[in-house]
């Protein structure tokens, strides 16, 4: 199931920390016991045979964070209620001018359709 969320960025702009921010919540569903090791490894290798995939098909461009995008995201943090990450998630979108706009959290994607962005909920998917 998570490996078909993912699937999802094709042909999309990421931030390097929504990568982080994936594992991270991969991670944490291994650590509550909600999936095998055997089963956490095979997510995790999907996850990045995929990157290395579509980096290389240029399906997917991973954008480095500059300073002046950290300072737009705190207005989110702040006006949206954002965590950082989510703020950089949402101002990385807009400043690229991404098409599709992919969260799981419903506040970032309220908040990005505010911004007049087409979200998708990859939990709907």
């Amino acid at each position: 199931m998570i490996v078909q969320h993912w699937d999802c960025l094709r042909n999309n702009i990421v931030p390097k920390p929504t990568i982080s921010e994936t594992i991270n919540a991969i991670d944490k569903h291994f650590m509550r016991h909600e999936f095998s090791e055997e089963e956490y490894k095979t997510v995790l290798g999907a996850i990045f045979s995929d990157l290395l995939d579509m980096l290389e098909n240029k399906n997917l461009k991973i954008v480095e964070i500059e300073t002046n995008l950290v300072k737009i995201s705190w207005e989110y943090i702040s006006s949206e209620h954002l965590s950082a990450a989510d703020s950089l998630h949402l101002v990385t979108a807009i400043r690229s001018n991404a098409d599709i706009f992919y969260a799981a959290d419903k506040r970032l994607i309220r908040a990005a359709m505010s911004k007049n962005l087409k979200a998708v909920d990859v939990e709907e998917i």
